[in-house]
C-alpha cells in the first residue's frame, strides 16, 4: 500500500495544479475542487497500484522496487499507467462524461487525450518510485542488518553445536575408557581375592 499512498500524495498536488485546464473547475467552490481532485487522485493511485502490479507480474517480484531497476520493469510500469490513462481519459471525456478539457488544454490529435494527464503519468510515477525507494532505503538497510545479525547468530550456534558434539564424543570416549578401567579393576580385584584366599589356605595347612 506504500505505492498507493505515495502516489496519492504526489498526484493530488498535480490534480490541484491542473484545475484551470478543465471546464467548470475554475468557477467551482474550493470545497468542490478539493473533493473532485481527491476523487480523481484516488483513481490515479489505483492506476499506479495496477501499473506496479503489472511490473511485479513481469519480474515475478512484488518488491522489485528494492532491487536494481531494469528497463523492462520500468517500461512495463510506465506503459501500463499511460495505457490505462489514455483509455480512461477517452472514456471520461466521451461516453462517461466525467469531465471536459478547457480550451487551454493541449490534446493529442489522434486519441484526443489531454497533454496534462499524459505529462502527469510521465513525471509523477518515476518521482513516486524514487520517493518510495528512498522511504524503503532505511527499512531495507535495517532488514539487511537484521539478516546479517541472524546469519552471525546461526554461525555461532553451529559452532557451539560442533563444539558440543566434539565434547560429547570426548565424553563418550572417556566413559568408554572408564568402563574399560572398571572392568580391568574388577578383574584385578577378583584375581587379588583369589590370591589372598590361596595364601590364607597355605598358611592354614602349614599351621595344621
Amino acid at each position: 500500500m506504500m505505492i498507493w499512498s505515495v502516489s496519492f500524495f504526489l498526484h493530488f498536488f498535480w490534480e490541484m495544479i491542473q484545475v484551470p485546464l478543465f471546464i467548470g473547475m475554475a468557477e467551482a467552490s474550493h470545497g468542490d475542487v478539493v473533493w473532485l481532485c481527491t476523487r480523481a487522485t484516488v483513481g490515479d493511485a489505483n492506476i499506479a497500484l495496477l501499473a506496479y502490479g503489472a511490473a511485479a507480474l513481469v519480474t515475478k517480484d512484488g518488491f522489485w522496487i528494492q532491487g536494481p531497476w531494469r528497463g523492462r520493469t520500468l517500461g512495463t510500469f510506465l506503459a501500463a499507467g499511460l495505457l490505462i490513462t489514455v483509455l480512461f481519459e477517452a472514456w471520461a471525456t466521451g461516453t462517461g462524461d466525467r469531465w471536459q478539457y478547457s480550451e487551454s488544454m493541449p490534446v493529442l490529435p489522434i486519441t484526443g487525450t489531454g497533454a496534462a494527464p499524459l505529462l502527469q503519468w510521465s513525471l509523477i510515477p518515476p518521482l513516486s518510485l524514487y520517493a518510495l525507494r528512498w522511504m524503503y532505503s532505511g527499512w531495507i538497510e535495517q532488514r539487511e542488518q537484521d539478516q546479517r545479525r541472524l546469519e552471525q547468530q546461526v554461525v555461532a550456534l553451529r559452532q557451539r553445536k560442533a563444539a558440543f558434539e566434539k565434547q560429547q564424543r570426548v565424553n563418550d570416549q572417556l566413559k568408554a575408557k572408564v568402563q574399560q578401567l572398571e572392568t580391568e579393576l574388577s578383574v584385578k580385584n577378583e584375581l587379588l581375592d583369589r590370591l589372598s584366599a590361596g595364601n590364607n589356605s597355605d598358611e592354614v595347612n602349614r599351621v595344621s
